[in-house]
């Protein structure tokens, strides 16, 4: 068996080495912690899994790897560690290529933060181990977790496409309130997302209009079309702040 530890750093608590080192010899369904840190004076720890296998247009395709970065909260006497939150990928080790799948949180540890610190996890540990092709899927379902993705630099090529593709959705914030809101430019693809799982786990309000002066439009987003990280200083910067937020790094 390949010794998992040859990829990871030794001691989850080091800082200023790297913390992957990305390979396909990785073996396979071995989590492995790489850093932990504290939120509200609790340990959470963050494990490194290679999945195996994955579905391409439906069919199962086993030498198609799935990586993981979990965040697990530290478990306490007689208690299982807890899954929190995750997000995956692809790694194309030839190209240096790295793919964008989805992330999720679970309900109870929302609005942590998470989300953020699991996508600078993702690109700092690819630039650490030289990828510099980043991209989404073609097919996103979560209109919040691309606006995200934006904030660390992706952008899709043709950025006219906002205006001229009737997917267009707006990311919006109720000023007051502070709810996550959605304005879709087709009516038609509103109601088909308000009958998702996604709409009804995340609570979004979808609006009928942008006329009211509490809703702040935050941006726009296409959840058919990939993105590709086009801006790595701000990808870079942010993962850094993060991560030393969190005394990761």
């Amino acid at each position: 068996m390949t010794n998992s530890i040859l990829y990871v750093r030794i001691n989850p608590q080091e800082k200023g080495i790297m913390m992957i080192k990305l390979s396909p010899d990785i073996p396979y369904q071995e989590p492995i912690c790489f850093a932990s840190f504290i939120y509200d004076n609790e340990k959470y720890n963050i494990f490194f899994h290679k999945g195996y296998g994955d579905k391409v247009d439906d069919k199962f395709v086993p030498n198609l790897s799935r990586y993981f970065i979990q965040i697990y909260k530290d478990k306490l006497d007689g208690e299982f560690p807890r899954l929190c939150a995750y997000i995956y990928f692809y790694l194309d080790f030839e190209t240096k290529e790295t793919k964008y799948i989805g992330t999720g949180v679970n309900p109870e540890y929302r609005n942590r933060g998470f989300a953020s610190l699991l996508a600078s996890l993702w690109t700092w540990i690819c630039m650490d181990n030289n990828f510099y092709e980043y991209v989404t899927n073609k097919k996103q379902r979560k209109p919040f977790l691309i606006y995200l993705l934006k904030l660390y630099g992706f952008e899709i090529n043709d950025i006219t496409e906002y205006e001229t593709s009737r997917k267009t959705i707006f990311i919006c914030r109720d000023s007051l309130s502070k709810d996550k809101c959605l304005y879709f430019k087709d009516t038609n693809e509103a109601k088909n997302f308000n009958k998702s799982n996604i709409a009804k786990h995340d609570n979004y309000r979808i609006l009928s209009s942008l006329d009211d002066t509490a809703i702040e439009v935050l941006d726009r987003v296409i959840l058919t079309t990939p993105y590709q990280l086009q801006d790595f200083t701000k990808a870079y910067t942010r993962s850094r702040k993060k991560l030393e937020s969190h005394g990761i790094i």
